[in-house]
């Protein structure tokens, strides 16, 4: 039991350490932050085949961003390289009506290494968490003023990712993340009264970073039932707005004579969410999961400031609870041990909602139906591909997981 209580000490030492209070500041309201969209999904083609349920389940290196407490099944180090491809829609409401603002990406979305050191297993991975593109336009017609703004988020998460078991049926994790946001938009605000002239324009060009940690356990309630749970908590990045403002003595066309009017601290609330897993193993090779996620996307408009810098409560998003369910079927094909996976994913509209009027910003509910296959093509060799379709999200992976001797 000693030789178990230091490596406890470092855990609890490095969650105090980083997760104490951050300091309040606040979002500037704008239609970059009513326009944008957070995507939660988990990395690993195979997951993401079962529909993203994976913390009842979480039996391999992707764990340590799902449910790092499953990190301790693993037996070998691995190696694992997850890429994506896909296209994400973005459906914003705005003043000329509805419209749909696809980002198309590719990249290596997850990379992780992990190796087990006696009843604890330690990983070291990078997880993309958002790459996303969107607009809005508010514009009147008659007098051509409004509001049009375009936004760029991306961000990246190192995360170092620990799994002990603490008893035969009961594992725990924590996972330390360090995340790096780069965010960029301009929202310009045309004039009423003076038509042709901008009144103001909001520009954030930079990055932030922060530190956050996920906390998880994984209880084997008997053989073939698993039970697991996961909090993670959101990061909160903050960035210079700087909002400039036309000298109307000259024209437009004359770029040289945005002043700047004011500077804002923007804080960006990345939401927290906790979820809960359960998985079964039948005796036929099949394996079903199910996950259950609450998002609370209100955070994203915490102590929220209108444009003129006064705090404001003119909108709000309601928490949500996403659904996750899947299935795998495992069989030998000439020895080879081949997996059909198949899986469905809600994804409930969370936009926001102007109090006053009752009008949203946009968004709907995505019924999101996921397929794969994989195959372990030696000792140490495994490969996973999935795809995923839905109204807003339609993208595959390709996964390789490589089992060090």
């Amino acid at each position: 039991m000693g030789s178990k209580r230091p490596f406890l000490v470092i855990l609890l030492a490095f969650y105090f350490a980083i997760a104490a209070p951050h300091q309040v500041q606040a979002v500037v309201l704008g239609p970059d932050v009513l326009g944008f969209d957070f995507r939660f999904n988990n990395p690993g083609a195979r997951a993401n085949a079962m529909g993203g349920a994976f913390i009842g389940l979480a039996d391999d290196a992707s764990a340590a961003y799902t449910n790092p407490a499953g990190l301790t099944v693993l037996t070998k180090q691995e190696l694992s390289v997850e890429y994506k491809y896909g296209t994400t829609t973005t459906r914003v409401k705005d003043g000329l009506g509805e419209h749909d603002y696809e980002s198309s990406d590719g990249n290596l979305s997850f990379v992780s290494y992990a190796t087990p050191k006696e009843k604890a297993t330690i990983t070291l991975f990078k997880h993309k968490m958002i790459d996303s593109t969107s607009g809005t336009t508010w514009k009147d017609d008659i007098t051509d003023s409004g509001v049009f703004s375009e936004v760029e988020l991306n961000a990246d998460t190192y995360g170092l990712g620990f799994g002990m078991k603490v008893a035969p049926p009961l594992s725990l994790g924590l996972t330390i993340n360090f995340s790096q946001m780069d965010y960029k938009t301009i929202s310009t605000r045309m004039s009423n009264s003076d038509p042709g002239y901008i009144d103001n324009l909001d520009r954030i060009n930079g990055s932030g970073k922060d530190e956050h940690v996920i906390v998880s356990m994984l209880w084997n309630v008997f053989d073939e039932f698993n039970f697991g749970a996961a909090y993670h908590e959101g990061a909160e990045f903050t960035f210079e707005r700087i909002r400039y403002r036309q000298d109307t003595s000259v024209p437009l066309s004359v770029n040289d004579d945005l002043l700047i009017n004011k500077v804002y601290n923007h804080v960006l609330h990345v939401p927290e969410f906790y979820g809960v897993g359960i998985s079964y193993s039948f005796p036929i090779g099949l394996t079903l999961a199910a996950d259950a996620n609450h998002i609370k996307y209100s955070q994203i408009l915490d102590d929220a400031l209108d444009d003129s810098g006064q705090p404001t409560n003119a909108f709000e998003i309601e928490d949500t609870w996403e659904y996750h369910a899947g299935l795998e079927y495992v069989f030998a094909l000439a020895s080879t041990p081949i997996a059909l996976r198949c899986g469905y994913f809600f994804r409930p509209n969370h936009s926001a909602r102007e109090i006053s009027s009752g009008m949203d910003t946009g968004g709907t509910d995505d019924n999101i139906y996921t397929v794969g296959v994989g195959a372990v093509l030696s000792e140490n060799l495994q490969v996973d591909v999935s795809g995923s379709f839905g109204d807003l999200v339609n993208e595959g992976s390709f996964s390789l997981v490589y089992r060090l001797e």
